[in-house]
């Protein structure tokens, strides 16, 4: 069975989990599902609660989010990509502007399942961008060569080359110091300065 409620008296269960939540809109609208297990869907507007069932976009979310997100609001920011997911799941530039929002916010289990749950439905190279930065960060080169693979595999021209500047590193860290410098080579070849960098420390390091 499904029922709707809408601003729930305070000391019911509903209206205590909104304020777990810190969600205090007017209208605030439950859907909740007696099944087994019990689900409930919190909306915070009836905007958001119609965009849930009528499958429309919540474009001025994702406009606020990126708003946000280039203002350095990355929580607000995810706010609204989780407002505008609520009517549009399965959009993956979603999932990654969630994941970008997190990473800023320094969750990075959070924002890797984000970027996961993006390349499931179709793979961006985004979100393999970011998984390989977070695979550097925890020192898991193997990982950040995957990933990097991925991204090459995917586009080999995003970011002036990011994808083989990121392998450079990748395979660095695993003292493949040739494989480095040549992805660095081909990367600085495609105009990205960092890997210019990289390949003159490599040069100077042979």
């Amino acid at each position: 069975m499904i029922k709707v409620k809408i601003n729930p008296e305070k000391g019911n269960r509903e209206h205590d989990l909104a304020h777990q939540f810190q969600i205090t809109g007017f209208p605030t609208v439950f859907r909740i599902d007696e099944g087994e297990p019990r689900r409930i869907a919190i909306y915070s507007t009836m905007e958001d609660f119609s965009a849930a069932f009528d499958g429309r976009p919540t474009s001025n979310a994702i406009e606020s989010g990126y708003s946000l997100l280039e203002h350095g609001k990355a929580a607000e920011a995810g706010n609204q990509f989780d407002r505008a997911m609520r009517s549009d799941p399965k959009n993956p530039e979603l999932h990654v502007m969630k994941g970008v929002a997190l990473y800023e916010q320094g969750h990075r289990v959070e924002a890797e399942y984000e970027f996961q749950a993006a390349n499931h439905i179709k793979p961006q190279p985004a979100a393999y961008d970011y998984l390989a930065n977070i695979a550097l960060d925890k020192r898991q080169w193997s990982d950040a060569l995957q990933y990097s693979n991925q991204l090459i595999a995917l586009d080999p021209n995003y970011g002036h080359g990011h994808g083989y500047y990121l392998r450079a590193l990748a395979y660095w860290d695993l003292g493949e110091t040739y494989e480095a410098y040549n992805d660095a080579d081909r990367a600085c070849s495609m105009g990205h300065q960092e890997a210019c960098t990289i390949r003159q420390k490599l040069r100077q390091a042979r």
